[in-house]
């Protein structure tokens, strides 16, 4: 054991701490359970489905545009309705969710490892490198993130990977920023100076000593970002320049049905607009407690 991993705090006792606080106020775990009740669902789509969105050989067009609760001809109820193709909405929004939060999750994987790389590296670095770096994400921040989002799209055509491309592009500076003013805090500590004296390479303090340091502030930001993501896609899919018809998103979904709502068919639009909302309040509440409690002084002041 060396005195640079003495003096290093815990990074295992403090994201424990952080989780069992996390869940305490009762609006969270409700929350918590939302979100895993959704996650649930998305994942097992295949098995408690009655239909397969995406292959029409699944669906019967003379059980086209059936109200909430509408019998099949085949003799079952459709409980969420069927849309102008007789697609099951129930079924529809379970596959969407799915696309939805591959689109978010991988998105935000990828922009956080290139977001956690720039911060470190640029606080690690400082001087010309800090700088360099710094006025890139400051350039990107300073556009909204939609307008980059939509130029994106446009330019690249719409497809899965497109999509997925474009929220990279809009999320990493999030992250580099986030991580870089943590990494500054955590420079000046011993445990960094001790990595230091005892000629640890620069790839050592950064991933061993600096990284499992600066992750507890970024749940926050993860949080809030899947979140926009999320909203972000649906935004582009309803604006059809996210992903394709044939992989339909929540966003894709809802504007597929918004035609009809003017002639009193709300639930091919309003239906999957509410699994929208439950996931991103769900996700939205778990990123402000977590943001609460790593900045008490926001406690005080709600």
């Amino acid at each position: 054991m060396t005195a640079a991993d003495d003096l290093a705090p815990a990074p295992a006792t403090r994201t424990s701490a952080l989780l069992a606080q996390i869940a305490r106020p009762w609006p969270v775990r409700v929350a918590m359970a939302l979100l895993a009740t959704i996650l649930l669902g998305a994942a097992l789509a295949p098995l408690i489905a009655p239909q397969d969105p995406f292959d029409p050989a699944t669906f019967d067009l003379f059980d086209n545009l059936l109200p909430p609760g509408g019998r099949a001809a085949s003799g079952g109820r459709y409980w969420f309705g069927t849309d102008e193709q007789g697609r099951d909405i129930f079924s529809a929004i379970l596959y969407g969710l799915r696309i939805s939060l591959l689109v978010a999750v991988t998105s935000a994987a990828v922009a956080i490892t290139i977001g956690v790389i720039i911060g470190l590296v640029s606080a690690y670095a400082g001087g010309r490198v800090d700088a360099l770096l710094m006025r890139i994400v400051d350039i990107k921040l300073s556009f909204p993130t939609i307008l980059i989002a939509l130029v994106l799209v446009a330019v690249l055509g719409r497809g899965l990977d497109k999509t997925i491309f474009a929220l990279i592009v809009t999320q990493w500076a999030y992250y580099a920023r986030t991580v870089r003013g943590v990494a500054l805090a955590e420079m000046g500590k011993n445990y960094i100076e001790a990595a230091r004296v005892g000629g640890y390479g620069f790839r050592r303090i950064l991933l061993v000593h600096l990284l499992p340091n600066c992750l507890a502030p970024v749940l926050a930001v993860v949080a809030l970002q899947v979140g926009g993501a999320i909203a972000l896609e649906s935004t582009l899919s309803f604006l059809g320049l996210g992903v394709p018809v044939t992989k339909p998103s929540l966003g894709l979904l809802i504007a597929n049905g918004f035609t009809f709502v003017m002639s009193g068919r709300y639930w091919i639009s309003v239906f999957p607009g509410l699994a929208l909302i439950l996931l991103v309040i769900s996700i939205t509440v778990l990123s402000d407690r977590v943001r609460e409690i790593l900045r008490p002084s926001e406690r005080g002041a709600g």
